[in-house]
């Protein structure tokens, strides 16, 4: 009998990326869409579990809209539900059906204080959104139920637009670019972290793990980075957070080390990767 893995949140960035790698896998996934699964909808959420019996669940739904987040109270409520909620009622399920949870955290439970992080360092968002997925991290372990945690950072990745593939839109079409090079974090391929958590699916332990490729850079160095893969030859202008007024404070330094497990490869390989084998 194959192995149930339901899948949470299939067509976002994150989600995209394990629907494309399933094809690999000798696992049978599930992928309901929003018309089939209202993932805010705790009873409708427990009656498909019951009824389809997964032995993973693996969420990656939530709301990332960061800006819209901080300043708007529908959007923030809503991440309250999907990135804090959500986790927590999964977690429950976990307890009651017997599966194993995958849910994704945030580089943005940090303050940004320190030049790295590790997994046991203190969490102290200093944003709304890094606020809804810090308490999503503290309700989903607090059942002591089967629930694996994987902090992430600065996703990029195919099938959405991500932060590299805009960049490299805006050079393409020759538009003046500034980037910010004060902000420090590790961004990592989302193919990459769904490659690793399918292949080691039986072994993921209870806890909070920080899975990212292996690297420390600002949004200019990653823009940068990108450009030379591509040959691309546009000026990049290095700007500070305080030359782009923003009412989001975001960490300056949020990069995350791993001790709990492995590092994902170096970020040049990923991108590269991305770059080359994948439309932008």
């Amino acid at each position: 009998m194959q192995t149930k893995v339901l899948i949470l949140g299939s067509t976002g960035l994150l989600g995209s990326a394990f629907k494309h790698v399933s094809k690999n896998y000798n696992l049978d996934f599930m992928f309901p869409l929003r018309d089939e699964l209202d993932l805010l909808n705790p009873l409708e959420l427990e009656k498909y579990i019951k009824s389809h019996k997964p032995d993973f669940v693996i969420n990656c739904a939530g709301q990332n809209a960061v800006k819209a987040i901080e300043n708007d109270l529908e959007a923030f409520e809503l991440a309250l539900k999907l990135n804090a909620y959500l986790p927590f009622e999964l977690s429950k399920l976990s307890k009651q059906y017997n599966f194993r949870l995958i849910t994704f955290s945030s580089d943005y439970v940090f303050d940004g204080q320190k030049k790295s992080y590790r997994e046991s360092d203190l969490r102290n968002p200093i944003n709304r959104y890094g606020l809804t997925k810090s308490l999503g991290e503290q309700l989903a372990i607090s059942l002591d139920s089967k629930v694996s945690i994987f902090r992430t950072a600065w996703l990029f990745g195919p099938f959405k637009q991500n932060f590299v593939s805009f960049m490299v839109s805006k050079a393409m079409e020759n538009q003046e670019i500034k980037v910010v090079d004060d902000q420090y974090g590790s961004p990592t391929f989302t193919i990459d972290i769904a490659e690793y958590i399918l292949d080691n699916i039986e072994s993921h332990e209870n806890g909070v793990f920080h899975l990212v490729n292996d690297s420390c850079v600002s949004w200019y160095d990653l823009t940068k980075l990108s450009f030379m893969i591509l040959n691309l030859s546009n000026k990049v202008q290095r700007v500070s957070s305080e030359d782009f007024k923003s009412s989001v404070n975001r960490p300056l330094n949020s990069c995350l080390n791993s001790y709990n497990i492995t590092k994902l490869r170096p970020l040049e390989l990923a991108l590269k990767e991305y770059l080359t084998n994948y439309e932008l």
